[in-house]
């Protein structure tokens, strides 16, 4: 019995709130309470390693619920829901503002860092950091999913601490 709290202190536990290492372009991802299926952002490179210019990130699905397969948004989860719009900055080829279609208030910043290395920063109660994850907690017990929060976490940028807000719809978060 000793040997088995042992082994169990020793082993590496996962809850379901803790997220998965990420591949270095994976710039951050949405999870759901309505199921295990998870939209990826990508920073898309070209073949030197330099963020596209057109299209600096990209966007799927990966259906947990459906043997993990890769799939695309589709034309309304684009538009309304999971979308995002880059306008690159003037002062430089590898640094992007970012903004979400389903929230245009928030804002984010795509910056190249290294070859095939690219970050998405922003702001969580006053602290700038590297987002890492959405959280949609949302309703589905009408035609639109009532969305009641959003938990918002990302690494901040010079103490590497997990920073998290809850921000509630309507809302001045």
């Amino acid at each position: 019995m000793k040997w088995i709290l042992i082994l169990l202190l020793l082993s590496p536990v996962t809850a379901k709130c803790v997220s998965p290492q990420k591949p270095s372009d994976i710039l951050f991802f949405i999870e759901r309470n309505l199921n295990k299926n998870r939209v990826v952002y990508k920073a898309n490179f070209d073949s030197d390693g330099t963020l596209q210019t057109k299209d600096p990130i990209k966007i799927h699905w990966i259906m947990h619920e459906e043997n993990g397969e890769s799939e695309s948004l589709n034309y309304m989860e684009k538009k309304i829901a999971y979308g995002i719009t880059c306008v690159q900055e003037n002062s430089s080829k590898s640094v992007f503002n970012v903004k979400l279609v389903a929230d245009e208030t928030h804002s984010f910043i795509l910056k190249q860092i290294a070859p095939f290395e690219a970050q998405l920063t922003t702001v969580i109660k006053g602290v700038t950091v590297k987002l890492t994850r959405l959280f949609i907690n949302a309703d589905n017990s009408s035609y639109w999913p009532n969305v009641k929060y959003v938990l918002i976490e990302g690494i901040e940028l010079k103490t590497q601490q997990l920073i998290s807000d809850k921000i509630r719809p309507g809302s001045n978060n």
